[in-house]
């Protein structure tokens, strides 16, 4: 382990894991990157630590083999309530990344120099991404924006340092760095609409900014972590003990299917949850099977007449018994080996919560990159059980859409990586028996002016996403509805779409308490 101090300006010093001076010569590369680059290639096999000399007698040495478990992770941490480049890059950002606390590890590509580390193999891998004129903190920002989605696993991870740490002032991006950190990782429209965003929300024409930006380019993906095995070194030992939560309405055959599919597992679930829907009060259960056939695991079914696949999968989860859980859909198909891969893909990575590639039959898959995200299947995906249990699914999603992101959301938000893995594939056969018998009536069917966005999705928004993430799809919302029409219209059509935007807050607030809008 080699540590590098710093005043963000220039290196102070150079440590080793006993946070003493190591006898080499730093001043030749006094800058940041360059130094670090540098340590990179003469510690080839260690970990490269940065920490501002502020926060070194924070520094939490004994922890650091626990986070940096794996070879690709890149975890920093800021003791400021601001981040370098997420104040006004809000307006654009629509992943659920930038609205957590300090409390939890979090996965987000906004990184900070105040303390973090990297792999030296894994730091010279980005060698060519580093850009030695830039701040170490752009860089940071930098390559976890563009190789989060290459198998780079980026956290802000508390654990760096002891909670009695000292408040640093964390550096702030300049309007040229930013836009050209737009430019650089997002497409080139990106920076016109973050202009509007600042001239319509703040009242602010940073042009000059803005027309320098114009001339850079967007920089390219050079590195993919996906061609390396990973090896985690995380000793926790794994009990492959299984339920399956399944709700169901109206598939009998296809449930049958399911059922079967496990039945054949290599690594059989010791149990599996049926939550039965049917609303029709003078009906019972269709699934004879589930008694009068024998299978090789506990099924535990309930039925019920309300509906909703959210009150569902909570009743499913009251009965979990078992150290992993299998959230699945009533028609889906899946191979033998699921479990016994899922299981290998876990002790992989050290993750506790898998995400299945789940596509229809013949669709083709267009992203094949293992590595974190934000997507949570509900139907799809593999999680310990521990964490199930602390979550429920909010029933303010019921008979909409967004309680899977919301489900994914809070499991992250606890301080726990889910991880897409593309080669484990569930087959979706989209069934098109079941669902709903009838439509379900929704607030706002009667209502003269519908709302846009869905309410569900402003619930989802609210909930998760900061203010200036909100204010950024509203005006992209606005430009998108109404772009293309007569820009003599636009007070009209300005009118109209808050109308609506009014009237979805209205019933965002109706389905959920936690809005504050």
């Amino acid at each position: 382990m080699i540590i590098v101090t710093h005043n963000y300006k220039e290196v102070k010093q150079v440590l080793n894991a006993n946070l003493k001076p190591v006898a080499i010569n730093f001043k030749s590369q006094n800058n940041i990157t360059a130094c670090v680059i540098a340590l990179a290639e003469k510690f080839k096999n260690e970990l490269i630590v940065w920490c501002h000399e502020d926060l070194i007698n924070s520094l939490q040495v004994e922890k650091l083999s626990d986070i940096f478990h794996h070879q690709y992770v890149l975890a920093t941490f800021n003791t400021d309530d601001s981040y370098y480049s997420s104040d006004k890059i809000e307006y654009l950002e629509r992943s659920i990344c930038l609205k957590f606390g300090k409390a939890n590890t979090y996965g987000t590509y906004l990184m900070s120099s105040q303390v973090g580390a990297m792999h030296a193999q894994t730091i010279l891998k980005l060698q060519q991404a580093l850009n030695k004129n830039k701040s170490f903190t752009y860089n940071l920002n930098s390559i976890a924006k563009n190789y989060q989605i290459e198998g780079l696993y980026c956290y802000s991870e508390p654990k760096l340092l002891h909670p009695n740490y000292k408040l640093v002032e964390e550096v702030k991006i300049s309007n040229s760095e930013l836009f050209c950190f737009v430019r650089e990782h997002y497409k080139w429209v990106w920076s016109w609409i973050l202009l509007l965003n600042l001239i319509v929300f703040e009242r602010k024409i940073p042009l000059i900014a803005f027309l320098r930006s114009c001339f850079i380019k967007q920089k390219e993906i050079l590195k993919s972590f996906n061609t390396t095995k990973i090896n985690s070194q995380k000793a926790d030992q794994l009990h492959k003990h299984i339920d399956v939560v399944i709700p169901t309405i109206g598939r009998k055959s296809y449930l049958l299917n399911v059922l079967e599919d496990l039945k054949q597992q290599t690594i059989l679930p010791k149990q599996v949850i049926i939550v039965e829907q049917n609303g029709d009060r003078n009906q019972s259960s269709e699934l004879d099977y589930l008694s009068n056939q024998e299978w090789p695991f506990k099924i535990t079914h309930k039925f019920t007449h309300t509906l909703g696949v959210c009150n569902a999968r909570n009743s499913a989860l009251q009965h979990l018994e078992h150290e992993w859980v299998f959230f699945a859909d009533d028609d889906i198909r899946f191979s033998a080996s699921l479990f016994e891969d899922t299981f290998e893909k876990i002790t992989d990575t050290g993750s506790q919560a898998i995400n299945y590639s789940c596509l229809q039959p013949n669709q083709k898959q267009n992203y094949n990159k293992t590595g974190q995200t934000f997507i949570f299947g509900s139907g799809s995906s593999f999680v310990k059980a521990s964490i199930a249990k602390q979550i429920n699914f909010d029933t303010a999603f019921e008979f909409g859409f967004g309680e899977d992101t919301d489900y994914g959301a809070k499991i992250r938000q606890l301080g726990y990586d889910i991880t897409f893995a593309p080669e484990l594939h569930l087959t979706h056969l989209k069934a098109p028996i079941g669902g709903f018998r009838q439509p379900i009536p929704k607030l706002w069917n009667n209502s003269t002016i519908q709302p846009k966005p869905s309410p569900t999705m402003l619930v989802l928004f609210y909930k998760h996403f900061t203010t200036k993430q909100i204010k950024g799809y509203k005006l992209f919302l606005f430009i998108k509805m109404y772009g293309k029409n007569n820009p003599l219209l636009i007070f009209r059509n300005l009118k109209k779409f808050r109308k609506s935007w009014d009237k979805s807050v209205f019933y965002a607030k109706q389905l959920s308490q936690t809005i504050n809008a």
